[in-house]
């Protein structure tokens, strides 16, 4: 076990205001007292990425699951991106091979719950390989997601079986993946009135805004 993986108490209540929707103050202290060294949206973004790669990071070592063979942890959507805004989810994958133990069980359960009690607007995921690849072949979202991913810690054997569930022509060919990214994006338009010039635009999901830039 690394110890410089461990975080202190205080550490990680640091690191969790970064990303807890009730803590509105603290943030804006956190931002005022960071702007000084922040060379642009992105460097920032990719800081508040890092920070929380620590405080889970952190977490998962307590929980034992460091140690553990046939199992590792993904960042995936914005977070995998490296492009965590203020009060996005975070969204992880924790991927395995074959079949899990009850001690692995009850370990991952540890995981997850330390990362609620600290009020994180959390998503996960906890899916075999098999499940993976069964899973992503029809649901685009859950293929854009994995195409997104960024491997955090755990056994890295298992960072090549995603590239691998990517590379095949069976699952998206690029052509059927943009025509679905297109249509995917119309109805989401279409969700928010198919304008850009409402009063109160959604500023994920409205057209011209975030989430038309993640992919094209």
């Amino acid at each position: 076990m690394s110890s410089n993986l461990i975080l202190s108490n205080q550490e990680i209540r640091e690191a969790s205001i970064l990303s807890k929707k009730n803590s509105d103050q603290e943030f804006r202290n956190w931002l005022k007292k960071r702007k000084s060294g922040v060379s642009g949206i992105e460097n920032f973004l990719r800081n508040r990425s890092n920070s929380i790669d620590n405080l889970i990071s952190s977490i998962w070592v307590t929980s034992n699951l460091s140690e553990k063979e046939n199992i590792c942890l993904f960042a995936v959507g914005g977070y995998g991106r490296q492009e965590l805004h203020p009060y996005s989810d975070i969204d992880l994958l924790i991927l395995y091979k074959g079949k899990l133990n009850k001690n692995i069980r009850t370990a991952i359960e540890s995981f997850i719950s330390q990362l609620w009690d600290l009020e994180l607007d959390l998503g996960h995921s906890v899916r075999s390989s098999y499940e993976e690849e069964k899973i992503v072949s029809s649901d685009l979202e859950a293929f854009t997601n994995l195409l997104e991913s960024r491997f955090l810690l755990g056994d890295q054997r298992l960072e090549s079986v995603t590239k691998e569930i990517i590379e095949k022509k069976s699952i998206w060919k690029k052509e059927k993946f943009l025509l679905n990214k297109i249509e995917e994006q119309e109805q989401r338009h279409r969700k928010y009135d198919n304008t850009e010039y409402n009063l109160e635009p959604n500023i994920k999901s409205s057209p011209g805004v975030l989430k038309g830039t993640f992919i094209f």
